[in-house]
C-alpha cells in the first residue's frame, strides 16, 4: 500500500511540474527517452517501478530538484504510519532480502535530505 501511495504522489507532482512548464507527455518522454505511454503510467501511478535514474532525468527536464517529487512535510506525516508498517514488514524478511532493500532506501534518503 505504501508503494502505491508514493507512486501516486510522485506521479501527481510530475504531472503538475510538466504542465507548469507547458510540456506534453510526448515532449517530456522524448527529452528523457521514455514513451508517452510510460510517462502517462508514471503520472497516473500505474508504473509500479520508477528508478532513481528516471526521477533524476525527469527532475532535470522539469527544472525541479529531485526531492520535489517526494513530498512536503504534510505528505511525509501522512505516510509515517505506512512507513512504520513497511519497516515492520521489512524486519520480518530474511537478512539477504533486507540487504537488497538497503541501496534503494539509501537512495531515497539521499534525495529527500538533499
Amino acid at each position: 500500500m505504501t508503494q502505491d501511495i508514493i507512486q501516486n504522489l510522485i506521479g501527481e507532482k510530475i504531472r503538475k511540474a510538466r504542465e507548469e512548464i507547458g510540456l506534453t507527455q510526448d515532449e517530456l518522454g522524448n527529452e528523457i527517452h521514455l514513451s508517452r505511454v510510460s510517462i502517462n503510467a508514471i503520472e497516473n501511478g500505474h508504473r509500479k517501478q520508477i528508478n532513481y535514474e528516471s526521477i533524476r532525468k525527469i527532475a532535470h527536464a522539469l527544472n525541479k530538484p529531485e526531492k520535489y517529487f517526494f513530498g512536503d512535510e504534510a505528505e511525509i506525516q501522512y505516510l509515517i504510519p505506512e512507513l512504520k508498517f513497511s519497516v515492520n514488514k521489512m524486519s520480518k524478511l530474511p537478512p539477504e532480502k533486507q540487504e537488497l532493500l538497503i541501496p534503494f532506501i539509501n537512495s531515497i534518503m539521499n534525495i529527500v535530505s538533499a
